[in-house]
């Protein structure tokens, strides 16, 4: 699987070209506005924010479905489920360093 490459383009025609050439964005980013340096932290700051929404949304699911059956069943042995929740940041972290800020490409 190739991992994605974010390129800070010089204008907007050269957005759909594909070449091989990559440019560096470390180095680019010296020689750019505060737009464009702007715009690519926006990118990768929206990409991390979904990421980690999208993962409180599913903790917050995971709870209120444990909390709904210890209450129905009237146990409190149900909340031991709620211990898988703990592998979430794990993964969160993990996803993130493995594939350079970004989700998984499905």
């Amino acid at each position: 699987m190739t991992r994605r490459k974010y390129v800070l383009h010089e204008n907007a025609t050269d957005r759909g070209k594909l070449d091989s050439t990559r440019i560096n964005v470390r180095q680019n980013l010296k020689d750019k506005s505060i737009t464009t340096r702007v715009k690519w932290f926006m990118s990768e700051f929206l990409a991390v924010t979904a990421a980690a929404a999208a993962r409180i949304i599913f903790a917050i699911h995971g709870i209120a479905a444990i909390w709904r059956v210890a209450l129905v069943y009237k146990q409190n042995k149900y909340w031991f489920q709620a211990i898988t929740l703990f592998g979430i940041p794990i993964e969160f972290f993990v996803t993130l360093y493995v594939n350079n800020g970004h989700e998984w490409k499905w």
